[in-house]
């Protein structure tokens, strides 16, 4: 076995010379028999190791049992170890999840926090300190069973990936059996955790009832989902590629919300677009979790609808179908309303650097006064970083969302369009229109927050105070 795994070390670029490897061992025959191999293949590989055992709170003095064994297994080959206690139950009830979710997440965090400070300690790159787990074929075949059940989509069929960040798992290309087989043949005691036979536990029943069950039908079931799965990795790395490249041409960000265009995505096959509809919902929500098959198909069904077409979306998100795109609102504070004010700018505003700040549910607008000089000949053409001319504004200047009767100045010659007119032409969703942050005089509109300024205010040779404005997103 130690050759398989070696092999399979250096086919995943697992380790590589001058590292250190963080050993997760919770006494149990799978982890123990990860520190051994990792032990026999440290010096031929060139990487250094150490041990870290964290103790759940769950089992009372089995568990302390089980972190003095590992504690006295690693003293016994001369390895540095760690034991970390942790509180499950209290963390699973804090966060909202369940007691198995909770110490899975914590052992990774754990894990990650002692390699942070394995960095410091050795004076290591991130990439040199990696961390080893102990999942075999077994638990790779549980875990696709088990994505399979909850409706996993292909990412979520392809398993455990052998390598994901720092984290590690050279044992995926061992059987439960040849693990044993390697233990008994060095005559290494190990730990028994009595709730892995607990068929409560999903994952326990899959492992105890499903898969034995699979192996009658085809004794090499878990050879070829192995196999299946490193197939269907490839295959998902391949989309991923894709979707990642039509999401960067058809989909933009801004404004509080995602928009998607429809002619530039529909383009694509299919399957790639309700990937990249998956992905910007899960940049709309900030979060991958609870963004499902529905969801995407809310969204294929309003790219078929007419403009103004709405559907309900999970975080508070909704989508909305406007001219050519489909838009996806953030979760996000209330619409402030016609006509609400979020900020004066003063007329005795200090010059320089210090300015003002004007605080909207959008973000923030920076605001200051400077001299323009030849020096300042090239103006910003970011849409939220607008040079006005200061001397022009003769008035109080609010920042609002739109009232009644709001126009800009189209040209040199004074012409006038009404901001509802101009709303139509750019086709901004009408769900937006009350939401768009205007520096306003009067009911003269200076620039609207991401779209246009007013001609009247334009920077020119004669200009002498520029009033700079820059709109920064929360």
């Amino acid at each position: 076995m130690r050759e398989k795994v070696l092999s399979y070390l250096e086919e995943y670029k697992m380790v590589s010379e001058n590292d250190h490897v963080i050993a997760g061992v919770s006494g149990g025959a799978d982890s123990v028999c990860l520190f051994r191999v990792l032990l026999e293949l440290r010096e031929k590989m060139g990487f250094t190791l150490s041990v870290v055992h964290v103790e759940h709170g769950i089992r009372g003095e089995d568990s302390l049992r089980d972190g003095e064994f590992v504690k006295n297994l690693a003293r016994e080959f001369g390895v540095e170890s760690v034991l970390v206690h942790c509180c499950v139950p209290q963390e699973a009830e804090k966060r909202g999840i369940s007691t198995e979710e909770a110490a899975r997440i914590l052992r990774y965090e754990i894990f990650e926090g002692q390699a942070v400070l394995r960095e410091r300690e050795y004076g290591l790159k991130s990439s040199q300190v990696k961390i080893a787990v102990a999942h075999h074929r077994e638990d790779l075949a549980e875990t696709m069973v088990f994505h399979l059940c909850r409706g996993s989509g292909i990412d979520g069929l392809c398993g455990i990936p052998p390598v994901r960040g720092r984290i590690i798992r050279p044992l995926l290309c061992v059987t439960r059996r040849e693990i044993e087989t390697y233990l008994i043949g060095r005559r290494q005691v190990f730990c028994t955790d009595d709730t892995n036979q607990d068929r409560e536990y999903s994952r326990n029943f899959i492992r105890h009832e499903i898969l034995p069950k699979l192996c009658e039908v085809n004794k090499g079931a878990l050879k070829h989902m192995w196999e299946f799965s490193r197939e269907l990795s490839e295959a998902s790395g391949y989309l991923k590629e894709e979707t990642n490249r039509v999401f960067s041409e058809s989909v933009r960000q801004g404004e509080g919300a995602v928009f998607c265009d429809v002619e530039k995505l529909f383009q694509n096959p299919y399957v790639i677009v309700k990937r990249v509809l998956k992905k910007a919902l899960e940049e709309a929500a900030g979060s991958s979790k609870d963004i499902a098959r529905e969801h995407v198909e809310e969204l294929l069904d309003l790219a078929e609808g007419g403009v103004g077409r709405k559907a309900s979306l999970p975080y508070g998100m909704e989508g909305v179908k406007t001219y050519g795109e489909i838009a996806i609102r953030k979760g996000r504070k209330e619409c402030p309303g016609e006509g609400l004010v979020f900020g004066v700018l003063e007329e005795n505003l200090a010059r320089g650097e210090a300015g003002a700040i004007i605080a909207t549910p959008k973000g923030k607008i920076f605001c200051r006064i400077r001299e323009f000089s030849k020096k300042d000949a090239e103006i910003p053409k970011n849409k939220y970083t607008k040079w006005l001319d200061y001397d022009k504004i003769k008035n109080v200047l609010l920042f609002r969302t739109r009232r009644r009767g709001d126009f800009f100045i189209l040209d040199g010659k004074g012409h006038r369009k009404y901001l509802k007119d101009y709303f139509i032409n750019e086709k901004v969703p009408r769900e937006f229109r009350d939401e768009i942050v205007l520096a306003a005089e009067g009911s003269h509109i200076l620039w609207a927050v991401g779209y246009r300024i007013s001609e009247e205010y334009k920077v020119t040779k004669d200009t002498r105070e520029i009033l700079e404005l820059r709109f920064t997103e929360e």
